[in-house]
């Protein structure tokens, strides 16, 4: 399989919002001779992105890509054991091992179940599941527990209603059952997503039916560790609509993105916050232009909210990408729109040890047909250190100790600070001054001993989330001549 990587500048930014959280760096478009299309994102623990999506060859086959933070294919891997494995999302594990769940139908064409699967770091395949107890089944979401396990959220088809159930699917560290629940009313009933609660509960989102089948309604549901229900809720008050999106916020709550359907029949993007026992804190009804629906919520590092999304113009059959951020009220404080004038479809948001944004998206190109873009976002809120002496990258002296005086720019207090001499740790810093300066969060300072001639000293900085970057100062050490009488 031959991979294509090409460079396509975007046609146009319109803004909502002037007050600039993210500023547009790069979108890289990764491209073959086969239908590709965009399913999940993840990130490993060195900063890299993993990409997962399908290709098209002899059956539909899971497309696994390594890529660097500035979008260069490391490698790639399709998964082909059978005619059809279709990744719904990925998870890279703490040791950069990757996780994925979707459906798998196997050569002989039987029906579709839920496939977990697992890979070594390299991409290779470790071992699959399929669980086929459950019939046809479709995954949607997967989050690691606390106890290394998995819990996975699918629909279930039911013969008899001819309609889907809700199916959350507990396992243990290498994909084997724990529990399972099942659930839902005669007519169709969804899953979108799950999140992973304190007290090793579980949130899980999607829409159910009422009305004998006439209306679908967002509707949330809060399992224990041991897969009773604890906490439901439906949002019949917003008429036809469906939560997409369920995430799990530092202060225990829960934050549920989907959309709702208005009297124009347009939709309009709903965000809730919620208790973890789904009782409402506060709920926004987003009105943009046209349709659009969230696909990929996250909680960025400063606690604020923030959205990919699709808007389906009147020019149909367009379809444009958008992210929106929100603050910890649900106020919209950010919003940019991306413009190709073809058909864009948001896959997944991810935020990068840097704070920046990776969006996964499968884009159509004239001439091309579908292909996977990757989208970055630099934060104005990126760490940083910054050198309050000696400010000149280059500087020489004559004597033979420098005090350096710096500062890092950074949400919360850093992890520790490394000094490196030549090569040589001379100083490892781990208490930080905090300052009222906000270009200047947290100061230190280090005496560092000179060697004669040439000092190439590196600040290895780790912040806070483990982001790691370096910053050097070459110093010239030239001590001047003994004086003779």
């Amino acid at each position: 399989m031959s991979l294509k990587i090409s460079y396509i500048l975007l046609a146009l930014f319109i803004p909502f919002v002037v007050k600039a959280q993210y500023s547009y760096q790069w979108t890289r478009f990764f491209g073959s001779d086969s239908l590709m299309e965009a399913t999940s994102i993840g990130i490993t623990k060195a900063g890299n992105i993993i990409v997962a999506g399908t290709i098209q060859g002899n059956g539909i086959h899971t497309l696994i890509q390594k890529v660097t933070p500035q979008g260069l294919i490391l490698w790639n891997k399709s998964i082909s054991n059978h005619t059809t494995t279709i990744p719904s999302k990925i998870i890279v594990l703490p040791d950069s091992s990757i996780v994925v769940v979707g459906t798998m139908r196997d050569w002989d064409e039987r029906e579709e179940n839920t496939w977990l699967a697992k890979l070594d770091t390299s991409g290779a395949l470790l071992w699959e599941r399929t669980f086929p107890q459950f019939g046809q089944s479709q995954a949607t979401d997967i989050k690691q527990t606390p106890d290394r396990g998995f819990i996975i959220t699918a629909n279930q088809f039911i013969p008899q209603d001819n309609a889907f159930d809700w199916l959350v699917i507990k396992t243990d560290s290498l994909g084997m059952v724990k529990w399972y629940r099942s659930s839902g009313t005669p007519y169709d009933d969804n899953l979108n997503a799950v999140a992973v609660l304190p007290n090793n509960t579980y949130a899980v989102a999607g829409y159910t039916t009422v009305n004998k089948g006439a209306l679908k309604i967002m509707a949330v549901s809060v399992y224990d560790s041991l897969g009773r229900e604890i906490a439901y809720n439906d949002f019949k008050s917003l008429g036809f609509s469906e939560a997409m999106n369920v995430t799990a916020t530092f202060d225990t709550n829960i934050v549920l993105t989907g959309f709702a359907v208005d009297s124009l029949y347009k939709q309009d993007i709903v965000v809730m916050k919620l208790s973890r026992y789904t009782d409402s804190i506060w709920q926004k009804v987003i009105h943009l232009p046209f349709r659009q629906i969230p696909f990929s919520t996250i909680e960025a590092f400063d606690h604020t909210y923030v959205i990919g999304y699709n808007l389906v113009t009147s020019e149909f059959p367009y379809s444009d990408i958008g992210i929106l951020q929100l603050d910890t009220a649900g106020n919209t404080i950010f919003s940019r729109l991306l413009r190709r004038s073809t058909s864009d479809f948001v896959a997944q948001l991810i935020e990068l040890k840097d704070n920046s944004l990776a969006l996964l998206a499968t884009n159509f190109i004239i001439g091309r047909g579908w292909v996977v873009s990757l989208t970055r976002w630099k934060s104005i809120l990126t760490s940083d250190l910054l050198f309050l002496f000696p400010r000149k990258n280059i500087i020489a002296t004559t004597m033979n100790v420098i005090n350096v005086k710096a500062c890092i720019k950074s949400y919360m207090t850093p992890q520790q600070e490394v000094v490196v001499v030549n090569n040589q740790v001379v100083d490892t810093i781990k208490n930080f001054t905090l300052t009222q300066n906000r270009h200047c969060s947290f100061a230190f300072d280090t005496d560092v001993k000179l060697h004669f001639g040439l000092n190439v000293i590196k600040f290895e900085t780790t912040d806070y989330k483990g982001y790691k970057f370096i910053r050097k100062r070459v110093i010239i050490y030239i001590p001047l001549p003994n004086k003779t009488w």
